[in-house]
């Protein structure tokens, strides 16, 4: 069977280059390349040409990932359509493990990331946390995953093809898997599909991600379809520990004095920037002006308040961000400190903080503090295994705060995508409804090929 790979690209020359390469070492042969190039002005389709592909250009871009997507599937020639992403690096078997996945009644087929460690802190701790996630999933997948993923020519486009009538809101695959689950065509997810994430996250990226591309887009695509899924992050136990992690927030505000909560925040907001901006090359602390100004702020603010409030606790991180800051300034590190020291000094900070400063405000939000970490971890200890067999127990313990802040970001932007609904459609919109498979894509969001393919086939 020949594969169509598709990989649009916006202003992604600084991967797509690596991404290319590696698909040339595919030892897979039946198959084509098509580059869409949506509006890109850093080079990405002059260094596409250089490679053996189809580059298809979209003058007037960006049109956005669905578009890009669409319109290289209608100029594809192979039986199988195989999605991925300009940041992604296949492996030399990937496209003869997607070829081998679609027989008998799977129509579509999707992989997940691998364990390969990116320099960054919050890079290693995404791909990670995605490749578990997937891993974790059911064979029969309920979903679609365009990082890599493939589905057959006939089927993509009987289905009416990605809905381009989403933007801004994004989930395009996700939703595009529903559409296949609900016309009864086979998923399945093949764990040995595994490629290299190139993407080096930031901790306003991340949120960004996580929230506007993912959280809210996913609440208002189960609203509408009225669908509550149990499956990859939305499991019901994911579920009820978001809800719970955010109750016992609130528990402990509510048993914390004003000085001593706004105290714990700022130290907390100094751990989450100063990590989430580490990284295992030099310089160790990659902060932009924004994040930089950030840091200072929140670093002093926390020596201040802790040592107006009397809470020792709280001056070692700062103390230690300083030292690591004053270290990456320096010609080259001292032969005698180990690469990741200032890294885990200040995980250890941070817990001597965490586990200190609550019993000294009371013994009340001690116990709360204390039950809300061993429930974090029970909960989720597969995942925590996984993080301390591949980067050890320093960066597994480090992980903590971002999966508090996961869980509250997660609960925010599900309130957000409730409300935006409700606000767009109304409280009438909650009633049942039927959805035809393709009704899910509007006509309009459609190109003409897809509509007439469509046509045809009815």
């Amino acid at each position: 069977m020949k594969i169509s790979v598709i990989i649009p690209v916006h202003n992604g020359a600084q991967t797509l280059g690596t991404c290319l390469e590696a698909l040339t070492a595919s030892t897979y042969q039946a198959y084509e390349c098509i580059v869409v190039n949506d509006g890109s002005t850093d080079g990405s389709g002059p260094l596409a040409a250089t490679f053996p592909v189809r580059v298809l250009d979209l003058p007037g871009g960006p049109f956005g990932a669905p578009c890009a997507r669409n319109r290289g599937a209608e100029a594809a020639r192979g039986e199988i359509l195989l999605f991925l992403d300009a940041d992604v690096v296949v492996a030399p078997d990937t496209l003869a493990r997607v070829a081998a996945s679609l027989t008998g009644t799977t129509e579509a087929v999707f992989g997940s990331y691998d364990t390969t460690p990116e320099p960054g802190f919050l890079s290693q701790y995404k791909h990670l946390f995605h490749h578990f996630v997937h891993q974790s999933g059911r064979a029969q997948a309920s979903t679609f995953w365009t990082g890599c993923g493939a589905i057959r020519r006939t089927t993509f486009f009987a289905i009416g093809g990605f809905d381009e009538g989403r933007r801004p809101w994004t989930c395009e695959d996700i939703e595009l898997g529903y559409r296949l689950r609900a016309a009864r065509h086979g998923i399945t997810f093949n764990k040995d599909i595994q490629v290299r994430h190139l993407k080096r996250w930031t901790l306003r990226a991340l949120i960004k991600s996580d929230v506007f591309d993912r959280g809210i887009p996913w609440t208002l695509l189960m609203l509408q379809r009225r669908a509550w899924p149990d499956h990859l992050n939305l499991r019901r136990a994911q579920q009820a520990c978001a809800a719970l992690v955010c109750a016992l927030l609130v528990a402990a505000g509510c048993l914390t004095p004003l000085p001593q909560l706004v105290s714990l925040a700022l130290w907390a907001g100094l751990f989450l920037v100063a990590a989430g901006s580490w990284s295992d090359e030099r310089p160790h602390f990659r902060l932009d002006a924004w994040m930089g100004a950030g840091a200072a702020f929140l670093g002093g603010a926390t020596a201040v308040a802790a040592l107006w409030q009397q809470l020792p606790g709280l001056l070692c991180l700062p103390g230690v961000v300083v030292v690591g800051l004053l270290l990456d300034r320096a010609p080259a590190a001292p032969q005698w400190l180990p690469r990741n020291a200032i890294f885990n000094a200040m995980v250890v900070a941070f817990f001597i903080g965490l586990f200190e400063v609550p019993f000294l405000v009371s013994d009340r939000l001690g116990i709360v503090v204390s039950f809300g970490v061993g429930l974090i971890v029970m909960v989720n200890r597969r995942l925590y295994g996984l993080f301390m067999r591949h980067r050890g127990v320093g960066f597994a313990s480090a992980i903590m705060p971002f999966h508090v802040l996961y869980y509250v970001y997660s609960v925010a932007a599900f309130v957000l995508g409730v409300g935006y609904y409700l606000w767009r459609f109304g409280p009438a919109s909650f009633a049942p409804t039927h959805l035809d498979p393709r009704a899910a894509a509007p006509q309009t969001g459609s190109s003409p090929l897809l509509r007439q393919w469509v046509r045809q086939r009815e």
